[in-house]
């Protein structure tokens, strides 16, 4: 047996019996009931994924072919009370139309990793390294964590970082 309930703020005691009218002969008419009291609050806030560049990256191009290499170090934060509660994605990548999202195929990925489930209010430091050939060599370059918006947040405009407006090839991105 089930009932339609609309949760309002604040506390409702719920009482629940068996055989209200006493019809059935039982040893013990006196254990028929059950009562639960439920306190709705306000709820939690879905979680909130940021991004940040730990230090300067070093990425180096040859400037013959166009061959990206080096690490970039990124801290994910859910800076939001409410757990993670499974890993994403966290991916740097060409944003050759410069949106600030990763547009399926037409975008070249140049390196990945797993963020693990994170606590509420935590965070993890990964380090992606690159070794790719670059579409062209003014290519942006952007980092994304949850790519696939799979994680519901309370603010999907902060899962990415622009990386680079690009420098000149061989040299160091600031």
């Amino acid at each position: 047996y089930s009932i339609a309930w609309t949760a309002t703020e604040g506390f409702t005691l719920f009482q629940i019996v068996a055989d209200p009218g006493n019809e059935i002969a039982e040893y013990s008419e006196t254990n028929n009931a059950a009562v639960k009291g439920i306190t709705v609050g306000e709820a939690a806030p879905q979680p909130n994924l940021t991004l940040s560049i730990l230090d300067t990256p070093v990425l180096d191009e040859d400037g013959a072919s166009s061959l990206l290499t080096g690490h970039v170090a990124v801290l994910v934060q859910n800076v939001s009370g409410r757990a993670l509660d499974h890993s994403t994605d966290l991916i740097l990548y060409e944003d050759l139309n410069g949106n600030g999202t990763l547009d399926g195929e037409s975008e070249l990925v140049l390196a990945q990793a797993v963020i693990p489930a994170l606590l509420a209010f935590g965070s993890v430091e990964q380090t992606l390294t690159v070794s790719e050939l670059l579409s062209y060599p003014e290519a942006r370059l952007a980092i994304y964590v949850d790519s696939g918006n799979l994680i519901q947040e309370s603010d999907e405009t902060d899962n990415n970082v622009l990386l680079r407006p690009f420098c000149q090839l061989g040299s160091t991105i600031t």
